[in-house]
């Protein structure tokens, strides 16, 4: 359980410290990433290389909340590669149903959707936990799993993301 909330906030981490550092990944116009000596980058298994957020993003509630996996960037995503299957009921459980909940940190997002019962006549619920950013060629997914919880209820999930540092935007 801490494990993956301490997972979550490296990657947040790492995502801000790009953007506090002077340059970034230089991306052709193939949108193939181009390494150039002094520019910030993060190494990513595979020979991907996570995406420069936007410097300042203003998106609406209503424009993170209507992002589709045919608009994400999913190549740099921890969920593809980490938790596949859980990544791919995500997706389709926001691109079907919607967020049910948003929340922001720093320059990205989490969206959390209902992925409906544990099991068939069970009271308890799965939720998945998408988090997506906007970089200079679009959106992107940084992760999406179901998050490991002792208390899989939604209740103990918000105060999960509360004691990430999320607080909740919009919706």
């Amino acid at each position: 359980m801490m494990l993956g909330a301490f997972i979550i906030v490296a990657i947040m981490a790492l995502l801000l410290l790009i953007n506090s550092v002077p340059g970034g990944v230089v991306v052709d116009d193939k949108t193939t990433p181009v390494y150039q000596p002094g520019v910030a980058e993060i190494e990513i298994p595979g020979n991907m290389r996570a995406p420069v957020l936007a410097k300042e993003d203003k998106a609406t509630v209503e424009e993170v909340a209507s992002v589709k996996t045919d608009d994400l960037d999913i190549t740099v995503s921890h969920g593809t590669t980490k938790h596949p299957f859980e990544a791919n009921e995500i997706r389709k459980c926001l691109d079907e149903r919607g967020a049910l909940m948003i929340f922001k940190l720093g320059p990205q997002y989490a969206r959390i959707c209902d992925l409906g019962p544990k099991n068939v006549g069970s009271t308890g619920r799965w939720f998945g936990f998408q988090v997506i950013g906007r970089s200079a060629n679009g959106w992107f997914e940084s992760t999406a799993y179901v998050p490991k919880l002792a208390d899989a209820t939604l209740w103990g999930l918000l105060k999960w993301i509360e004691k990430a540092g999320w607080t909740r935007f919009g919706k």
